[in-house]
């Protein structure tokens, strides 16, 4: 009887775990979005940045309906079992990257956009900014450029399925 006590809070913690692992991304596609809007004051580009970014949100979330769930195993203890098909996260993974590498570059191309635009035309010789300026616009610093960057070279290292970013 302890043994499926146990293996059942197992299963409820490691979909509480999960959810919330991948409720984290919606802070990244957040601040991706108020990045764009900070730099270029368009609406529809930080919300397509958002949707692009947040599309890791509900691909994480397609394990749930293959049966994510938990098992009580001696020497790790509570581990996740993830029965998605192969197939399917190899698609997930594809379609996750894809998008998460778009947002980016949709950041990035605003940033750069911002940043070339070197003489605004409703203020005649004065120059636009540098790079820092550009990062610190509205007195903000962007700190989250570097994590973002490093997010798709740690793609590349990642072998696990669980977690498609």
């Amino acid at each position: 009887m302890s043994n499926s006590v146990s293996t059942i809070y197992c299963a409820a913690t490691t979909a509480g775990v999960d959810t919330v692992a991948n409720l984290l991304f919606l802070v990244l596609a957040t601040f991706t979005a108020i990045r764009v809007y900070a730099l270029r004051k368009s609406v529809l580009l930080a919300s397509i940045a958002f949707l692009l970014a947040a599309v890791p949100v509900g691909t994480n979330f397609a394990v749930f309906a293959y049966g994510l769930t938990g098992e009580n195993i001696f020497p790790y203890g509570c581990t996740a079992i993830d029965e998605t098909p192969l197939h399917v996260a190899k698609i997930l993974t594809a379609v996750t990257r894809a998008c998460a590498i778009a947002a980016d570059c949709l950041a990035a191309g605003v940033t750069w956009f911002s940043l070339s635009r070197r003489y605004d035309f409703r203020h005649a010789g004065e120059t636009k900014g540098t790079l820092t300026s550009v990062l610190l616009v509205d007195g903000e610093c962007n700190m989250f450029t570097a994590p973002v960057v490093c997010r798709h070279c740690a793609m590349i290292l990642n072998t696990g399925l669980i977690y498609f970013m």
